[in-house]
């Protein structure tokens, strides 16, 4: 029983530092939301409409893949000056994307 509690312990107090000496959040900041949702709404088929949209939005703002999945997966906010061409790709309001 010594034993177990003691690993309990240790675990923890791991746990305990990783958040507070090397900064980790424990909920991630939901950044993007309103893109993801606009992106995933296009409806997926044969034509596989996503891939077209996501090479025309790394087309005009100038971006790459992993910039585009960046923004995607909400670790990075879309930045304000791309917003309305990625909002006119997409067929929503700027507003939407945040």
């Amino acid at each position: 029983m010594y034993c177990i509690e003691k690993c309990f312990n240790i675990a923890l107090y791991n746990y305990a530092l990783q958040v507070l000496f090397l900064n980790l959040k424990v909920m991630p900041q939901e950044t993007n939301l309103g893109f993801r949702k606009n992106y995933y709404s296009i409806p997926r088929g044969l034509d596989d409409k996503h891939t077209e949209v996501r090479e025309q939005i790394m087309k005009e703002c100038e971006i790459t893949y992993s910039v585009f999945y960046n923004w995607l997966k909400g670790k990075t906010p879309v930045p304000k000056h791309h917003r309305p061409t990625v909002a006119k790709i997409l067929g929503c309001t700027p507003e939407e994307l945040i």
